[in-house]
C-alpha cells in the first residue's frame, strides 16, 4: 500500500492564525496576489470539507503566508522561512507521448464519400 500525502487543512488554519491574520484578510491577500477564491472556500480547505487546493493556489497560499508550499501537506514536511523561490518555480512539463499516436491538429481527414443510389 502507498503512502497518501494529503492537504492539511489543519496547518493552513494554524499558519493563518499564527500570522494573526483572518479568513477575511488572508482572502484579500489571495486576491491581490491573484487568486480569485471566497472565504467559504478557505474555511472549507481548513475544515477539510473540500478537496485540496489547486498547484496554483497552494502555491499563492505559500508565498502570502510565507512557508514552503510541502508545509501544508503534514507533519514532517519543513516550515521554510520563505516559500518566494519555490512558489514561483514552475514543474517541468511533461515528455510528449512517444507512442507515434497522431495528434488531432496533425491527423489527416478522411475524403468524403458521395452517398446516394444511381443516378
Amino acid at each position: 500500500m502507498q503512502n497518501c500525502v494529503r492537504f492539511d487543512g489543519a496547518r493552513l488554519k494554524a499558519r493563518r492564525e499564527e500570522k494573526g491574520l483572518t479568513l477575511r484578510q488572508l482572502t484579500d491577500s489571495l486576491v491581490r496576489h491573484g487568486i480569485s477564491i471566497t472565504f467559504q472556500t478557505l474555511f472549507l480547505y481548513e475544515a477539510g470539507q473540500v478537496r485540496a487546493p489547486g498547484y496554483g493556489n497552494i502555491l499563492a497560499l505559500a508565498q502570502v503566508l510565507d512557508v514552503n508550499p510541502d508545509y501544508f501537506f503534514g507533519p514532517g514536511q519543513g516550515k521554510a522561512p520563505s516559500a518566494r523561490s519555490e512558489a514561483t518555480s514552475r514543474p517541468a512539463k511533461a515528455p510528449a507521448p512517444s507512442s507515434g499516436a497522431k495528434s488531432r491538429k496533425t491527423r489527416q481527414k478522411r475524403p468524403v464519400r458521395a452517398r446516394g443510389g444511381k443516378a
